[in-house]
């Protein structure tokens, strides 16, 4: 009895380390994926912030304009944690570039799919997926970004709204105000 229950615990084990490797090149593979999005989508001279599996591609800087009053360039947000970050956003299925549109909050791209309000969201405390939270840090008020990660850091192996399990996702992000809470 006991070497029947070895057996068993040994085969259940292997089958779930099995499914755990077939789940870890599946990243792996995404990640590949990404780079490869990346290096032929976007020039060597476009912001990229890389930060724990999270990849940033800057489309459009903040613009910091003088101002003409008082000659002085004013100090540009820049998120860290515990700050409150206003943003639109459109979350795609990522494959190779941007595919299926699961949500969206920006107004011109709901017209096409359903209104959405932007909210406020408070960076860092759970409100959001790890691979958009590890994306938004060190964003500045103003920028236009994508950020794009591997199902790791998405909804992992669970399937969501329309999201197959484990799927890497690309967000395309609008920041409309940064407040310092410090």
């Amino acid at each position: 009895m006991k070497l029947m229950k070895f057996a068993i615990l040994s085969f259940i084990f292997i089958l779930v380390s099995c499914t755990d490797k077939e789940i870890e090149l599946k990243y792996i593979a995404q990640e590949e994926q990404i780079e490869n999005y990346i290096t032929s989508k976007f020039d060597t001279l476009t912001p990229i912030t890389r930060n724990n599996g999270s990849n940033r591609i800057t489309i459009a800087q903040s613009k910091e304009v003088l101002d003409t009053v008082t000659g002085v360039i004013p100090t540009v947000n820049v998120l860290e944690r515990g700050d409150s970050i206003k943003f639109s956003y459109a979350g795609y299925i990522f494959n190779g570039g941007p595919q299926t549109l699961f949500y969206t909050n920006n107004p011109e791209i709901s017209k096409l799919y359903g209104d959405t309000i932007p909210k406020s969201l408070h960076y860092g405390f759970d409100d959001l997926i790890i691979g958009l939270e590890y994306g938004l840090e060190g964003i500045k008020d103003g920028e236009e970004a994508i950020i794009v990660f591997s199902g790791k850091y998405g909804y992992q192996n669970e399937p969501m709204y329309s999201v197959p399990a484990a799927s890497p996702l690309l967000f395309h992000i609008w920041v409309r105000d940064i407040k310092k809470n410090k």
